[in-house]
């Protein structure tokens, strides 16, 4: 299956904005095993990819500058973009709305307008986060809850969502967005501090540190592995028809407490190590907001039904092949 899904992207002209990040650098890794022109979009010099079959070329730039955007689409004649660049701390939107408005509105505006001016049709791909339902009442969650986003990161990656939705109606573009739940898995840094926090856990575990939950681990999350986020992305790109015009919502389907996966990951290390990990209870911290108490189990039936695409990878697996990658790296 994996080669068929490569196949379907030979000859295209790809673009991954935010390539040096975690999905973003795993997503180029992927593509670059098929023969396309693979485009990395970023604001400093990348390193080179090594065992490619992709043309690779770099695109420096900032994507809140209009002009990111006019050399990708009318330039470099891209057809197919995966915008994966953004701010993604809730807590730095909360602090400079503006700033969080240029990071992750302004970008796909101006992507919508290059694209109205490109003299090709144009693919675009972008992610959002299931927290733009807000805080909801019953679980699993599909894209028919009605959103209620209760931050200002998730009101502004709502509304880039409408903007690509919108677009997509108008014919300008096939856009579609992708949902995001918890990633996690081996890979590259994630940049914000209350991101990426079950990757931070496996390394203290690993490490031998204690891992701390906050008040009784009763919130559920959804942990999906990086590896599975990417297969979506690629998948849905091939799905246009069926995905242009729609928002989707990702996940296993399966909640974890965060006591449950905290507790997981303290005995997956200690099989891996020998060394037993404590996991320690402590008050929530002042001032952390409302949507960190929040309940989330993803229903994808819609995007299973629309791309083929389903999550392969336990949370136990991605648990295990996480803490191998690290001692690997660590060795």
């Amino acid at each position: 299956m994996v080669n068929t899904v490569i196949e379907g992207l030979a000859g295209r002209r790809i673009l991954v904005t935010g390539a040096r990040g975690f999905i973003g650098s795993a997503l180029v890794k992927r593509l670059a095993a098929t023969d396309c022109v693979l485009i990395r979009g970023s604001r400093t010099p990348l390193d080179p990819i090594s065992r490619r079959q992709a043309t690779c070329e770099a695109l420096i730039g900032n994507p809140s500058d209009p002009e990111f955007w006019r050399q990708a689409i009318n330039e470099a004649g891209v057809d197919l973009v995966f915008h994966l660049a953004g701010q993604t701390s809730a807590y730095v939107a909360e602090a400079d709305l503006g700033a969080d408005d240029r990071a992750n509105v302004a970008p796909v505006r101006h992507l919508i307008e290059a694209c109205r001016a490109a003299a090709h049709p144009v693919d675009a791909l972008i992610a959002g986060t299931v927290t733009q339902a807000g805080l909801t009442e019953r679980l699993p969650v599909n894209e028919d809850w009605p959103d209620a986003p209760i931050t200002v990161y998730d009101h502004h990656k709502l509304e880039a969502e409408r903007n690509i939705e919108q677009a997509s109606r108008d014919t300008i573009l096939r856009g579609t967005c992708l949902r995001l739940p918890n990633i996690y898995g081996p890979g590259g840094g994630v940049g914000s501090q209350d991101r990426g926090v079950l990757n931070k856990i496996i390394a203290r575990s690993i490490a031998g540190q204690p891992i701390t939950v906050y008040g009784k681990g009763s919130e559920v999350r959804d942990y999906l592995f990086i590896d599975d986020i990417v297969e979506a992305f690629v998948l849905t790109s091939l799905a246009m028809e069926n995905a242009s015009g729609r928002h989707f919502v990702t996940g296993t389907g399966t909640g974890h407490s965060l006591r449950q996966a905290f507790e997981l990951v303290a005995a997956r290390a200690e099989a891996a190590t020998g060394a037993a990990v404590q996991v320690e209870n402590a008050p929530w911290p002042d001032g952390m907001l409302a949507i960190e108490r929040r309940n989330f189990i993803a229903d994808p039936t819609a995007i299973r039904e629309a791309t083929g695409w389903q999550a392969s990878v336990s949370l136990s697996e991605g648990i295990d092949r996480t803490i191998k990658r690290l001692q690997r790296e660590t060795a």
